[in-house]
């Protein structure tokens, strides 16, 4: 019996995602982040190689393989003053990053390296240009994939993951001179996207 198309054959192609970050200040009680959406989205290439699949009948079953993902990232995320909200600003940091993620039945599991490329501090009425004082950074993440539409070309799928970022957003010796160690923060983010691969291979 023949085979149904390979949904699951090594592929390259774009993706573009909604994220949005937050962060967490360890010994500041007076400030706390809120949950931001970027106006702006992600975007890159992405591309898949398969390890391990299965069929069962006509369908075939991915076991195990790997997405690499190279692309414009930003991360965002809205500082507010515990006993006066009328005082806020966005913090705002964007990287060109490198994700390695393995896929384990639809899961994914991986983690990245960011690249600072810009960063701001957006205030009610100004910006403070803060691109000199970010770090280079590391993460992990996790989340799924799923295939909404595949033919002789390749895949479209929809994918979400929750990101770690393990170092701190400022680095040692750069911090902008009107912060300080105890505002250097570690940040999450969650992002929702899609991405068209097309095939490499037959």
């Amino acid at each position: 019996m023949r085979r149904a198309i390979d949904k699951y054959a090594s592929s390259i192609g774009p993706y573009i995602a909604l994220s949005g970050g937050s962060a967490k200040y360890y010994n500041v009680e007076s400030l706390k982040s809120e949950f931001t959406v970027n106006k702006f989205p992600d975007f890159g290439v992405s591309g898949f190689i398969p390890i391990s699949k299965q069929y069962s009948g006509s369908d075939e079953i991915l076991q195990l393989g790997i997405y690499g993902d190279l692309g414009y990232s930003t991360i965002s995320y809205k500082n507010i003053v515990s006993d006066n909200k009328n005082i806020n600003w966005i913090t705002k940091s964007s990287y060109l990053t490198l994700n390695t993620t393995f896929c384990i039945m639809g899961s994914l599991i991986g983690c990245f390296i960011g690249l600072p490329l810009s960063g701001k501090m957006e205030y009610p009425d100004s910006a403070v240009t803060i691109t000199s004082n970010l770090n280079f950074i590391f993460g992990i993440r996790f989340g799924f994939i799923l295939p909404l539409y595949y033919d002789n070309i390749g895949r479209l799928n929809i994918y979400a993951n929750y990101s770690i970022i393990l170092t701190k957003q400022f680095s040692s010796n750069g911090l902008p001179e009107y912060n300080s160690e105890k505002y250097n923060t570690e940040q999450i983010a969650i992002t929702i996207g899609l991405n068209y691969l097309f095939k490499l291979t037959d």
